[in-house]
């Protein structure tokens, strides 16, 4: 048969997509090779030894079985070590106009093999991310925690630290080391300068994220994958920002951002309800009906606004302040005894005097009234005696000339 014969036999064996060639059983020399093994080759050669024309050997290959039987496949995988090619070949043998002879063909699958890596890589991503956004959903994790021991899992470092400033100007920062169970936490922080390489900010919301990964052990994926991650974590960190804000303004007044009556309940059992020691301090704004009638409600509410601001300032880890509806406040004091009470009176007093000094309308004046339990205590029972010292004191106020 003439080599333009053989051609009608390859193409039944493996059509025209894939490199094919046919080689006698046994001779080991090409009787045909086809348009696309031709123009891989740059060359036609047809009538060469198989090994040496297709892996330049110089002896035929060793993983090739010798003899196959009529109809039988060989099928094998082979990394070309010199070449750097990771090459699928499979031989047929046949028989065509009484020789016997293999269909064989042979593809360099390397591109294929490093796609299928990266693929799987990305699932892998995929499933940590999945992962992470069930934990959100299920509303018991913290995502910052969460995305911080993820960064580090996937990209490794020294340390990966979320910073954030709010709608309030507050700012903070969450760091996690490899061997740290939890992070550590931190308020009114800066937020770091621009670092390129270990950062990527996020506007989210009314808050503004920069995070951070310090010396990353595998640079390469965290420069190739950070901005597929974040696209990915974006709307993670909105939903938990939406959930936030809704608890938010579901427990804090509008008007002046301190913890409303439902906050107060929640805190009441969950913080306040088997301790040994706490005082509380009852307030009413003096005034607030003047100013409402003579300049307008947005007088005051800034008064309200204004006796918050306070407020925040004496607030931390062991007062709590609320706004109990209208004009009246409630300062929950967990530890503090009598003597630490009048102190933080006093201090009430001081600051309500600078802020008077720093901005005279409107003019904040409180009634106060305290109270101090010891176990065991009813705390509502101590907020109403806070409450009637509070309004003896504006009773006498209103007796004065």
């Amino acid at each position: 048969m003439e080599p333009n014969r053989w051609q009608p036999v390859c193409q039944q064996a493996w059509g025209q997509l894939y490199p094919a060639y046919l080689v006698e059983e046994g001779g080991w020399r090409l009787l045909y090779v086809n348009e696309v093994l031709r123009a891989e080759l740059g060359r036609d050669p047809s009538g060469e030894l198989c090994y040496r024309a297709l892996m330049g050997w110089d002896q035929p290959c060793a993983f090739c079985p010798r003899d196959l039987a009529p109809g039988q496949r060989c099928l094998w995988e082979f990394f070309d070590k010199y070449r750097g090619r990771q090459l699928l070949i499979c031989h047929l043998s046949l028989e065509a106009e009484g020789r016997r002879c293999r269909a064989g063909m042979i593809a360099d699958v390397s591109e294929m093999m490093g796609l299928s890596a990266q693929i799987s890589g990305y699932l892998a991503l995929m499933k940590q991310l999945n992962a992470i956004q069930a934990a959100l959903i299920d509303g018991r994790s913290d995502p910052i925690h969460l995305l911080l021991r993820f960064l580090l899992d996937r990209f490794g470092g020294a340390q990966a630290s979320a910073y954030c400033r709010d709608r309030d100007g507050r700012t903070s920062c969450h760091s996690l080391a490899p061997a740290d169970g939890a992070p550590v936490c931190r308020d009114g922080v800066c937020l770091p300068a621009a670092a390129p390489a270990e950062q990527v900010e996020l506007d989210v919301l009314e808050k503004h994220y920069v995070f951070q990964l310090q010396c990353p052990d595998r640079p390469a994926l965290w420069q190739e994958e950070r901005s597929f991650v974040f696209g990915v974590i974006r709307p993670y960190l909105e939903n938990a920002a939406l959930r936030e804000r809704l608890d938010y303004e579901g427990s804090h007044d509008a008007l002046t951002r301190l913890g409303n009556r439902a906050l107060f309940a929640r805190q009441s059992r969950e913080i306040f309800a088997d301790l040994p020691l706490v005082s509380v301090l009852y307030l009413d704004v003096d005034g607030l009906k003047y100013y409402n009638d003579t300049q307008g409600h947005d007088m005051g509410d800034r008064l309200l606004r204004k006796v918050a601001e306070i407020l925040k300032a004496l607030s931390g880890p062991s007062v709590y302040p609320y706004r109990m509806g209208g004009d009246e406040f409630l300062l929950v004091c967990p530890g503090y005894d009598e003597a630490a009470v009048d102190a933080l009176h006093l201090q009430l007093q001081e600051q309500v005097v600078q802020s008077n000094r720093d901005c005279p309308e409107p003019l904040v004046s409180l009634s106060v009234g305290c109270a101090t339990g010891r176990a065991p205590y009813h705390l509502e029972t101590l907020i109403t005696q806070a409450d009637l010292y509070m309004y003896a004191q504006k009773r006498a106020k209103k007796r004065l000339p």
